[in-house]
């Protein structure tokens, strides 16, 4: 026997309207399957009823909400991990691909490996010869500044600078903290 919608209806906190009750009651009278399941359904609703209201232990919220921050925590650890180890396979690869294209190329232009080695050699060192020279102006120029402009004015200019970086630290972060709008 289909016992559809009856079973919808005993197990539903709807009420019906009348005609649904009427044709109910009429189906409880005959259906010994339907009775025994409004019974076992009264008896589950009573147990609910009755069932005192448990009360949180003391501290819950705070933690549960600990919990929930250390499993946010542990969640953004993986996720960053996973990230970083996608991002490093990544460069690892382009640096890879770079390197077998240059080397490629550099090897065609050159006769013998000593020649490629002395070629890099030469250019590592006029590239620190350069730098030494870059040193020594800026190092000529602060000593002749330093002579040229009196000490409280360099004060002054670092004390300015630093104000100045400090403004902009707090513009900045005030800017961040303000909410965006969608």
């Amino acid at each position: 026997m289909n016992h559809q919608p009856f079973e919808t209806w005993l197990l539903s906190d709807e009420t019906l309207s009348p005609e649904n009750a009427r044709t109910l009651e009429a189906h409880l009278q005959t259906c010994e399957h339907c009775q025994q399941l409004q019974v076992g359904w009264l008896g589950v609703v009573d147990l609910f009823d009755g069932a005192p209201d448990v009360e949180p232990a003391p501290g819950f919220a705070n933690r549960w909400q600990t919990r929930l921050e250390a499993e946010r925590q542990v969640g953004l650890v993986a996720r960053y991990r996973w990230q970083s180890w996608i991002l490093l396979i990544l460069i690892a690869n382009v640096v890879a691909g770079l390197i077998f294209l240059l080397g490629t190329q550099f090897l065609t232009t050159f006769e013998s490996p000593t020649q490629f080695v002395l070629f890099w050699v030469y250019r590592l060192a006029s590239t620190l010869t350069f730098a030494t020279a870059v040193q020594h102006i800026f190092v000529t120029l602060l000593r002749t500044l330093n002579s040229i402009v009196p000490t409280g004015f360099l004060v002054a200019l670092v004390a300015g600078l630093g104000a100045s970086s400090v403004v902009w630290i707090v513009s900045i972060t005030s800017l961040a903290a303000i909410p965006r709008r969608t």
